[in-house]
């Protein structure tokens, strides 16, 4: 290994990044004690790291009853689930992340139907930083879901309130036959 230069570093030598300035005109430090950039600017600033907790944050916690219809029965649990996160998104309602490297939101659907199976009383809980009012949120979520899937009702829930598959203890389903 040559002077000056560090395993990993793809070959740029520790002079060259502690000399080379940033956007801002500042120079930056070696990878060994690197402060990033927007920690940096932030630090500039008179602030602290920008770093969001979200235990800081006030957390809010919804059960959404839905139906899944129509063409939608045959629906599987994983794209219901795309389906309804994606529809989370469109009606920009925001959801509380996992915390991680790979977050994911947090929302938890009751047990999964079978495929080719429709229902009127399907169950999620999410939980949103945001206080919801829960006819404009319906409003909302129902204009971005596709024709089949629809939300009946929506209501907060205490956070310390018992997990929703915890209460659900079985499923009764009955067939209904249609005529031709």
């Amino acid at each position: 290994m040559r002077e000056g230069r560090r395993q990993g570093n793809h070959g740029t030598s520790s002079q060259f990044l502690a000399s080379d300035p940033d956007e801002s005109g500042r120079t930056r430090t070696g990878p060994a004690g690197s402060v990033g950039r927007c920690a940096a600017r932030l630090e500039a600033r008179g602030g602290r790291r920008a770093e969001h907790r979200a235990s800081e944050l006030p957390r809010y916690r919804y059960r959404l009853r839905f139906e899944k219809t129509g063409r939608l029965q045959f629906l599987g649990h994983l794209d219901l689930t795309r389906a309804m996160l994606r529809a989370f998104r469109r009606a920009r309602i925001a959801l509380v992340y996992s915390q991680g490297f790979n977050p994911k939101p947090r929302v938890q659907f009751g047990p999964a139907l079978s495929v080719g199976i429709e229902s009127y009383g399907e169950y999620l809980d999410f939980w949103s930083f945001d206080v919801l009012d829960p006819g404009d949120a319906m409003a909302a979520v129902n204009e971005s879901l596709p024709r089949g899937l629809r939300v009946s009702a929506l209501r907060d829930v205490a956070i310390d309130a018992p997990v929703f598959r915890s209460r659900c203890a079985r499923r009764t389903t009955s067939p209904i036959f249609r005529t031709a």
